[in-house]
């Protein structure tokens, strides 16, 4: 009779599946409670960095409306729609 370590038995992979998605679920729902203070975050980021200049054009409430709704997986609530046209130069 050969023995298959422990990773290769076919219970312990589904457990590992299993913790694996408990992972995943826990990071999903601690996103969704820290998504106010990931939006200041990035905002703060997306205003200082040299790379995100035409995102200035959007204004900061629209922009922290849409990362939150990023963060909480789902479309966002806003007035207006800013095209592509709009942040180019």
């Amino acid at each position: 009779m050969e023995l298959l370590p422990a990773s290769a038995h076919p219970e312990s992979a589904s457990n590992q599946l299993n913790e694996g998605g408990m992972i995943a679920l826990s990071l999903v729902r601690l996103i969704e409670r820290n998504s106010d203070e990931l939006a200041a975050e990035l905002v703060v980021k997306l205003e200082t960095s040299s790379h995100t200049t035409d995102l200035r054009k959007v204004p900061v409430e629209e922009l922290r409306g849409r990362i939150q709704a990023g963060n909480r997986g789902r479309e966002p609530q806003t007035s207006s729609r800013v095209t592509r046209a709009q942040c180019t130069p």
